[in-house]
Parts: C-alpha cells; structure tokens; sequence
C-alpha cells in the first residue's frame, strides 16, 4: 500500500502554497529523502502550480464578486442511497463529511484538493463570508458542516450558497469537487407532501448546477441493470448525449454477488450501446466500492486512522478486481482494469479535469479583460460620486434627476417600448391578483365580455391605466337592476302625511335610489384602488428607464425615498380627491330624482309603461263592450276606478301595481348607472389622471427645494452616502486587484502555450535546452494523456484559436509580452547609450555614483517582478504619484532651500575641495593642496600616490557614506518599484540625487543616465535570448533614439542655468498626474 501511494504522489501535481521562501526550504527539508522531488518534478509542480492556483482564484472571485464564468470543476450527482459523500471522501483519501441514511447534505460543498507531500494530515481551509478563509481541523470542519445541515433541516429547507473548503494533503489529488445534496425519489400522496417538496428543491439545485458547462457531471448509479436509469433520467435533462459527464457505478462490492454467469459481469462491465449512451465522457463507466464504516476512536469506528481507511478502499479495489476475474473466469485486459476501482477513477478525473483546465485558458483571458475594464470603470464611477458629494453639486444632481423622473413619468403614460413588458407588464388576471377585481354585492367578480379589448397582453403605464377604466366602463354599465320583492315594494310605500294613500311614483324612487347606492360605492373605492395600483407600479418602470439611460442616482438611497415617498403621497391624496368628487355625484343623483336625467326621456318612459299588463277586468269589459255595441260610458268609468283604486290608495299590491313600479325602478336605476358610469370616468381623468403630468411636477418640485433648504443631510443623508462609497471603492479596488492579479497569471499561461505552439510552427527559433524548458510545459507533457503529443495538439489547438481566429485579447497579451516588451528594452538601451556619451563629453558624470546606483537596481528588478502578484500595485502607483508630486517643486528650490551648501542655480561653482561629490572633487582638491607644497614634500608626496592603491582612490572618490547609502538604497527601490509596476527607475532616482547631491541638473541626469545603461542592457539581453524583440522595429527607434538622444544630451548640457530644473518640474508633475489618474 505504501509502494503504491508513493507512487502515486510521485505521479500527482502539487498545489500552490503561499508561503516565504524560508517557510518553504524548510517544509522540503522535513520531507524524506526518498520522496524529495528531482529536478524535473520540481519543474512540473512549479508548472501545475501555477495553473491550479490561477483557477482556484478564479473560481473564488466567481464566487465572491458573482462574476459570469466559473472554473472547471466535477459536479457529483446521484440519489440520497447512492454513496455520493462516501466516494468523494474515498476521492480525497480521508473522512471529513456528515454521511448516513436519509438527506444529509442539504447544501452544495465545493472542495478544491490540492496535492501537497509535506501534508502528512490534511490541512483544511475554510472559507465563510464573515471572516474570510480560516484553517479548520477535520473535527471543526464536519461540526460545521453537521450543524448547517441540522439548521437546514429542522427549517426544511436547502441552499444552494456552496461551503467552500481548500484542502491541502499528501493523499488527495488535485481536483475541485463540488458535493450536491441527495436526490429523492418521493412517494405519491398528500401525507409525502413534505418529501415531495425537498424532492422538487434538490432537483430544482441540482439542475442549476448542471446547467453550467463548464462543471463535468460524475453521475452515480446504484443499480446492476444499465436499462433503469435513476440519476441519468435527471443527467440527460441537461447533457442529453452525456457527452460531459462520466457514469460511476457505486457499490461494485454488493453487485458481484448478484451475478450467476460470466456473461451477466460482461454485460454489466461492457453495456451495450442501445442501454448506454456511447458517447459518454470516458466511453464507459466505471466500477468504485468503497468500504463502510467511519474513522475515529469510538467503539462505533471501524477504522482507527485515514491510513488505515485507505488502506481499506484499496484492499476492496483489488478484492473487487480478484471476485470480477473469478467470475469472468479470465484476467481483466487493460481497458477494463482502468475502469475498476476509486483509484484508477481519481486518476482518470485529475487528468480530465487538468486537460480542461488548459483547454479554457485561451477562453479566460478576453473574459478577464472584459470584467476588468467593467471593475475599471465603476472604480471611476464611484470616485466621481466621492467628488460629487460637495452641497452644490448634490442639489444639482437631485434636479437632474428630479425632471428625468418627471419625463419618465410623462413619457410611461403616453406610451413607450423601452420596459420590458415581461417584467413590467401585467395582465388584466394579474391586476386583478394585485390590485383587486371589479366584486358585486354576491362577492363575486363582475363578470366582463370575454371580448375586452388587451386583457391578455401584459400592460403598464397609460395603456393599463385605459384598460382598467374599459372594464370598470363594460362591467358596472351594463348591470342590471336587482330584483325587487313585494315586500320591498310594500315597505317602501309608507304612509303619507296628508292621506293614506299609495304613490307608487315615490316607492319606485325610494327603492331605485337605494338600490343604486349601495350597489355602486363599493364600485367607486374599487376603481379607485385599482386605478392607484396602475400609477404606483409606473415609479419602479420609470426608475428602471433612469438605469437603463444612465440616469439612475446610485448610492443616494435616502433621496429616491423621498421622491418615491412624494410621488405615492400624491397618488393617495389625488386618488381620494377624485373619489370624493365621485361620492358628490353619486349623492346627488340618489338623492333627488330628476325624471328628466333619470329617466332618460319621454319616450323611453312610454315605452317602459307599454310593457305593463292591464288588469285582467278591464279587458274583459272592453271586450265585452266591443261584441255588446252599445255605450261604453258606464264600463268606461268603471275601470277607471279599478286603474286608480289599484295605483293610488289601495294597498293590495296587485300585479299591475308591482309591474308598475318595477319598471319605473329599473328606468330610474339604469339613469343613475349610465349617469355614475360617465361622471366617474370623466372626474378620475381629470382629477387623478392629468395631475400626474401637470400638477405633481411643481409639486415635487417644490417639496424637494424646500427640503435642500431646511436640511440637505435630511435629504442626503451624506455621511451615509459617503461610508457607502468607500466601502464600494474599498471593494471595487479589492475587485480589481484580483482581476488584475488574475490577468497577470492566466496571461502568463497563455503566453507560455502560444510560444510553444509558435516554437512549432517556426522551426529557425532556438529551442530552449531541458535544464531551461518553461516549466508549464513540462506540466503538460507529463499530465496530459497521450505526453508530447496531446501537448502539441492542445499547442496547435491554442495557437489556431488566437491567432488565426482574431482572439484580440490574446494578440494583445502577446504583443504586450514578447514584443513591446523587447522592443521598447532595445529603444531605451540605445537612448540611454547615446545620452550617456553626451553627457560624458560634457564631463556631466559621476561614474562612482553611477556605479553605486546600477547594480542594485539591476538586481531588485527581477524580485519585482515576482512580487507583481502579491502586492497592490494600484496603491503603490499612487503613492509613487504623491512622492513626485512632492518632489517636483523641490528641484528649482533646492539652491534657495539648502542654501548652506555653496551652490548656484545652474552650477556655478559645486563647492570648494571636499564639498563636493566623485573623482573631479578629489582631484580638485589635490591640486590645490599641491600648490601650497615645497619641492621636497612635492617629491615625498609623489613617492605616496604612486603607492596608493586604486581601492583606495576609489574610497576617496566615492560620495560622504550617508549620501552613498541614499544611492544605492534609491538604486534598489527603482529597480524593485521598476520591476513591480512596469515604469522606469529614473522616476525615483532622479528626484532623490538631485536632492541630496549639490550637483548641476544636467550632471544629476548624466550620471542617471549612466546608471541606466547596464540596467536597460540586461533586460534587452533577456529579451533576445527568449526571441521577444522585433530587430526591424528596434532598428528604426534606435535610428530616431540615436539621434534624439544625442541632440537632447547636447541641449540639457548647454542649458541656461535654471533651464533643466524648469523641464523637469512641468515634466514631473504631468507624470505625477497621470500617475494618479491610472
């Protein structure tokens, strides 16, 4: 077992860990000898390294900043009983998860397992949003992960939010494994409503995250007949052809028994094609077993280490291979062999999962860029609200956005495209859901013609606020006048003041009226409601239309309440104003009939009454007097009486009464509803629609300038506006510097494997020697499957997806890369050549001073450079721009500030003998010393300098030891900050040598300039070793350099005094601001 896992390690890639150097040479020190990787391993681990921890990055700023793109990753997917949480503990090689019968996992858990040979224990991270990534023994780790599962259960619920873990250890592979919870497969019936609903949640997740292409499905079966599909069913939903997701069949150990035959084990080994899909990633599943029991020191645990647990998952590998060969009656070929056992699963998933790794590198790189100009300029954005929050400006920022929301109001009402009506509009079923359906007295909806106008489409704004008004128009105008009972009819007759007579004129008012009133109020606060309800959802489309226009105040919280505050305000008070009017017409045409308006007209009155049946006597004696012939007075007379007997003072209501008076009810009735009908639409137009428009602009507007003046912060709130800010820029600077850092490594990775894909395509460019092989490359020829040449093809692949197909974001990594890079070293190699001989010439050069400066900053550039991904670039830019916004004034004052050293502004004198700096100094000195001399002490003194060494003339030419140090040290800083963040060292180091040095200005450049030379020659040695510099290009900007150099080093020589310190103050400070600006 031993022999194997060693093997094993010596086979697996190792992670990336942060760590010093030190920390680092002492974790390989601990390791024993016979594991301790040689060079060519090392070179692997270093490549891989880099590879992993660049998209373990990437998967953690997905995560944290909710990016679009997600790294590769395996999604492991199956039913609760199917041994999900115990494979993927069989995966890592130790036990960590809540395992068991039922729903155990309830959230998603995302483990990135990282391959680390100093890890003899796993070493477990993890990382919560509250404190960030915090290291977690593997007891810590499952008590946190057993109690969100019980909090998530006693809740009954399961989040999709993933626990994220990193793990770093000497048995686990380097794989991201994602661990859903279980699937369930629920029984039917009211009484597993409950199951039945965890069931549609986990399947609802689980989808989600199969949903995501880039994530490789490892679907889980627990079944010996490949025609049932349990987790497929779900699988294939998603990836119908299965074409990226590989099938694992679990529990091999409890399925070989079951099998009476060889050709049983065939079948279930090498299923046929019509049961199994034969385009499944790997081309046919695999066969794991992994043994029961759990880890610890309790009676219960049937292992006592995680040594002893793997040494159990291998011992059933080759259990399970004897038993399927005993049953086979042969030995397994190869084929079959790679596909039995945990191990030879993790082995097949971690070169899997590396090939997609560097597959999706060149796709990466343009996503990279895109999120970081995005980051970029909400970074702006933010700032400039930071600078916006001066009084003024807020007021005019609030005005600005007052008359935008007043337009968009306006513009919602006469009808616009520009809202999506999927998510803004309403159907006319939705509104009544959420703003109320026209009830009758029966509490039942007013049933309106199916034929109305727009009631399926999905309507906001003024179109809404029409059909709304078209159904209260079709629903309460055609209502029909209740039935009226006898008793009512009785009831309402009364008794009169003056006689005891029926006016059955007065009943039919009494009844009418009161009928009409009680029936249409409730109608009148409906419409009201529902009217309300259409112009409140128009504040949430317009404050969309502001986003999408950029016309949005973001951050300003406190005053869009104010204004949404206002806006409802007025709705309520408009809404009740015209409801009011609406009651007053409603009173009076209840309270006091007009038979001119409520009855319409004389000729609908007629022919109301021609639909009365008369008494059945009095057409008997018409007709009796017509067959008779003879005088029709008496007969006449006599139902005369009858009429008025039956409608004036008799209170036996007969038929003729009733049909009298319920006619005239309904007369009366369908007047006040056609008259409340017209009075109600014409009053909300005029008192609730058009004041949207004309009066509630002054309103606003006149409400918020009140408000700027009582109190701005009342209205602001900018104390809280600006803590909001900064903490958005805090973490908008935090967003950026990971992408950043991100774009550095992925382009790094990029460049590497368009440069081996170059190297192919251009035989004449020298290949590098194996001592000297990026190693990335090695990485990938030793990871892939099939070696060199699955290397080469990914290579070609790369290659042919960048260049040949217009990747712009991976041309300008490269030209940024390889050939701006040494071009522009060769350009500034040859300008500072040719200015140092200028200045030379001139004798404007300290060459000790050079020499103190050149070598530390040739050495710190390289470290960096390294250090580019580990520190905040953007913050030390900024503080490079303050030190030469500092700076910049103090060189024209230098001579009037430091006014004890005996200098002049252009160099006038630089002191006397020993107040001065380097070789001319020293000399100077010398000859005025020798002039004083006699002849004797002359020869005598000869006699010693001949026997002075040169160290010793050196030590003497050199600066004062303070000054030296300032040099070297400056020296160091520019080629580190060089290295760090791209810019040249002159930036730093010639401020700081003009200020500690009593030099001319022109002597301050020279001697820069000389110290420059070896700096920018080494880099242009590095540059045309990797064949990064474009010779035709770095041949025409030496020619111009050449040139320009030589003209410039004259003029900054022969300047007049004050000249150069001038220059360098208007150019410092324009590089101070740009630096700033970045």
């Amino acid at each position: 077992m031993a022999g194997m896992e060693g093997e094993d390690a010596h086979n697996r890639t190792p992670p990336s860990v942060r760590r010093s150097g030190a920390a680092l040479r002492a974790s390989v020190l601990e390791i024993p000898s016979d594991m301790s990787p040689g060079r060519s391993e090392r070179a692997f681990r270093t490549g891989n390294e880099r590879l992993y921890e660049a998209y373990n990055d990437l998967h953690a700023l997905a995560q944290d900043f909710e990016k679009p793109f997600d790294a590769p990753a395996i999604l492991v997917v199956g039913h609760q009983t199917d041994g999900k949480s115990a494979l993927v503990e069989a995966l890592m090689g130790f036990q960590f998860n809540h395992v068991g019968g039922g729903t155990k996992t309830r959230r998603p858990i995302t483990l990135h397992m990282k391959y680390n040979s100093a890890c003899v224990q796993p070493n477990c991270y993890l990382l919560t949003e509250e404190f960030g990534e915090q290291e977690a023994t593997l007891e810590e780790l499952q008590d946190y992960i057993e109690n969100e599962n019980a909090r998530l259960d006693r809740e009954a619920q399961f989040w999709s939010k993933e626990i994220v873990v990193r793990i770093e250890y000497k048995f686990c592979p380097n794989l991201t494994i994602i661990d859903t919870p279980g699937l369930i497969s629920a029984a039917p019936g009211k009484r597993n409503s409950t199951l039945q609903n965890s069931a549609r949640q986990v399947e609802a997740m689980v989808r989600l995250k199969m949903e995501q292409k880039e994530y490789i499905i490892l679907c889980l079966e627990d079944s010996n007949d490949w025609s049932n599909a349990t987790t497929r069913r779900l699988v294939m939903q998603v990836d119908p052809s299965l074409s990226r997701t590989v099938v694992v069949s679990t529990k091999l150990d409890t399925r070989i028994p079951q099998f009476a035959r060889p050709h049983d084990v065939e079948m279930y080994l090498r299923p046929p094609s019509r049961m199994l899909e034969p385009t499944m990633l790997g081309g046919s599943p695999f066969f794991t077993s992994v043994p029961s029991g759990r880890v610890g020191n309790s009676k219960d645990a049937i292992f006592r280490s995680n040594e002893h647990f793997r040494e159990a998952v291998a011992d059933r590998e080759a259990q399970d291979v004897s038993e399927l060969e005993s049953r086979l009656g042969r030995k397994l070929d190869k084929a079959e062999r790679a596909r039995i056992g945990v191990g030879q699963l993790r082995r097949f998933l971690e070169h899997l999962l590396q090939r997609r790794y560097l597959e999706n590198v060149p796709t990466i790189v343009p996503v990279l860029e895109k999120e970081y100009r995005n980051a970029s300029r909400r970074l702006e954005e933010t700032q400039v609200e930071l600078h916006d929050l001066h009084p003024e400006k807020l007021k005019e920022k609030g005005r600005i956005f007052r008359e935008a929301f007043i337009s968009k109001l306006s513009l919602l009402l006469r009808g616009t495209v520009a809202a999506p009506p999927e998510r803004f509009g309403e159907t006319l079923a939705d509104e009544h859901i959420r703003g109320g359906a026209f009830v009758g007295p029966d509490n039942k909806p007013v049933v309106v013609h199916e034929h109305l106008p727009n009631a399926h489409m999905r309507l906001f704004g003024g179109a809404q606020y029409h059909r709304a008004m078209a159904e209260f128009r079709a629903g309460i105008g055609t209502i029909s006048c209740p039935d009226i009972s006898r008793e009512e009819i009785v009831n309402a007759c009364g008794i009169d003041d003056f006689h005891d007579g029926v006016n059955y004129t007065r009943t039919a008012c009494v009844i009418a009226v009161s009928k009409a009133k009680d029936l249409f109020e409730p109608f009148l606060h409906q419409l009201g409601y529902r009217l309300a309800h259409v112009q409140r959802r128009m504040l949430p489309i317009a404050m969309h239309l502001l986003q999408k226009d950029g016309q949005f105040l973001n951050g300003h919280d406190l005053f869009l309440k104010r204004v949404g505050a206002a806006y409802h305000a007025f709705i309520d008070e408009f809404e009740k104003g015209s409801r009011t009017k609406c009651m007053e017409d409603l009173q009076s045409t209840t309270r006091y009939v007009t038979w001119s308006l409520h009855t319409k007209s004389r000729s609908s009155l007629k022919s109301m009454l021609s639909k009365v049946t008369a008494p059945s006597g009095a057409s008997a004696n018409g007709n009796a007097h017509g067959k008779g012939g003879g005088s029709g007075v008496g007969e006449g007379s006599a139902a005369t009486a009858d009429f008025l007997e039956n409608t004036l003072w008799n209170r036996t209501l007969g038929a003729m009464s009733e049909e009298i008076v319920a006619a005239l009810v309904c007369q009366i009735f369908e007047g006040i509803r056609d008259h409340f009908v017209q009075s109600v639409e014409l009053k909300f137009n005029c008192f609730f629609l058009m004041p949207i428009i004309d009066t509630f602009p002054t309103r606003l507007r006149e409400e918020l300038e009140s408000a700027y003046e009582e109190d701005l912060d009342e209205v602001f709130d900018v104390a809280a506006v600006r803590a909001a800010l900064e903490q958005r820029l805090k973490s908008l600077e935090l967003e950026l510097h990971q992408v950043e850092r991100l774009q550095r490594k992925f382009a790094m990775i990029h460049s590497t494997l368009a440069q081996q894909a170059s190297a192919k395509a251009e035989p004449d460019t020298p290949k590098l020697r194996a001592s000297e092989e990026n190693p990335l490359n090695m990485s990938m020829r030793s990871s892939l499957p099939g070696g060199v040449k699955a290397s080469q093809d990914l290579g070609k692949k790369v290659s042919g997806l960048d260049l040949n197909k217009g990747n712009a974001g991976g041309r300008a990594v490269l030209a940024s890369m390889r050939v701006l890079a040494g071009t522009s070293a060769a350009a500034v190699f040859a300008t500072a050549a040719t200015a140092t001989v200028s200045f030379a010439a001139a004798g404007c050069i300290d060459w000790p001073a050079a020499l103190l400066i050149a070598p530390p900053a040739v050495a710190m550039a390289p470290l960096g450079a390294r250090f580019t991904s580990r520190l905040n670039c953007a913050a030390l830019k900024r503080l490079l721009g303050f030190f030469l916004l500092g700076a910049a004034p103090l060189i024209p004052l230098k001579f009037y500030l430091f006014s004890g050293r005996d200098t002049a502004p252009g160099g006038a004198t630089e002191g006397a003998a020993g107040s001065g700096t380097g070789v001319a100094a020293v000399e100077a000195a010398d000859g005025a010393a020798d002039g004083a001399k006699t002849p004797a002490a002359a020869a005598t003194a000869a006699a010693t300098d001949q026997e002075r060494s040169w160290v010793a003339r050196l030590a003497v030419a050199l600066p004062a030891p303070p000054v030296a140090a300032t040099m070297a040290v400056t020296g160091g800083v520019a080629g580190f900050a060089g290295g760090l963040m791209g810019i040249g060292p002159a930036m730093i180091i010639v401020p700081v040598v003009a200020l500690v040095t009593p030099w001319t200005q022109a002597k301050v450049l020279g001697t820069v300039l000389a110290a420059m030379v070896p700096t920018s020659a080494g880099a242009l040695a590095m540059h045309h070793r990797l064949g990064n510099v474009d010779w035709r290009m770095a041949a025409g900007l030496a020619a111009g350099t050449l040139v320009g150099g030589a003209v410039g080093g004259q003029a900054a020589v022969h300047a007049p005094p004050g000249t150069l310190e001038g220059v360098f103050f208007v150019v410092t400070l324009v590089l101070a601001r740009m630096t700033l600006r970045r």
